[in-house]
């Protein structure tokens, strides 16, 4: 909503083929077997994520994700 500027809702929907069934946030195994930690905040992530998206608006729409 911040990056954005407006409020943003989020909805549940039916399963779809390709989907991933199982999301794991847990980067414990990352950091104990490879020494890997992240290297920006979760603000700073979101951050640039928004600017890619609003850089390469084009790709949603070619693939019929957005008008």
């Amino acid at each position: 909503s911040e990056l954005v500027g407006y409020s943003v809702s989020a909805d549940n929907k039916d399963w779809r083929a390709g989907d991933q069934p199982i999301f794991v946030a847990d980067i414990s195994a990352a950091k104990r077997d490879f020494d890997w930690s992240p290297t920006v905040s979760v603000e700073q992530g979101m951050g640039l994520l928004h600017g890619w998206i609003r850089d390469n608006l084009h790709v949603f729409r070619q693939a019929g994700i957005i008008d």
